[in-house]
């Protein structure tokens, strides 16, 4: 007899995982359409599968870019994690993302905010005018422009190089 969660068609019986049940073979529904239970009948033509889909006790899957235990060491931009620390940025216009490059190039230069910090809100900007893309095309070719001096300005190491190295429109 086998488990019925690896039951093939010729088999008669099996028995369930987690209470070692037994039942007959073949049901009414098959394993694969019992994934989604629907009305009392499925459910105990079902109940054989119940804890087929279930993975038991296996690695837990790595979490990209944010780390439970050391949430400092996340990169979750999208989290405001402290309200009063926030860089409001506009796209509207053209002249608006002109003054939004200028507003965060201000507050970089005056070390009110690490390179990281501006190069998150310029990815940001960035993200936020591609979805915009077919609408306001000049808009994204500047926040791009920019995007890409800020990864060239990422490559450079200490804070002076960083502060010489402008952005030109």
């Amino acid at each position: 007899m086998k488990d019925c969660c690896k039951s093939g068609k010729k088999d008669k019986k099996c028995y369930r995982k987690s209470d070692k049940k037994t039942f007959k073979l073949p049901r009414k529904f098959s394993k694969k359409s019992c994934k989604k239970i629907r009305g009392f009948t499925m459910r105990s033509s079902c109940a054989p599968y119940k804890d087929c889909d279930k993975k038991g006790g296996g690695k837990s899957k790595k979490q990209f870019l944010f780390n439970p235990n050391n949430p400092k060491k996340s990169f979750d931009v999208y989290i405001n994690k402290d309200p009063s620390d926030t860089i409001s940025i506009k796209y509207t216009t053209i002249q608006d993302v002109k003054n939004t490059i200028k507003k965060l190039e201000r507050l970089f230069k005056q070390g009110k905010y690490p390179h990281k910090r501006i190069w998150q809100v310029g990815m940001i900007m960035r993200v936020r005018l591609k979805v915009l893309k077919k609408k306001k095309p000049n808009e994204y070719k500047l926040a791009e422009r920019y995007f890409k001096f800020l990864g060239q300005r990422t490559k450079l190491k200490t804070f002076k190089e960083r502060k010489k190295y402008a952005f030109k429109f």
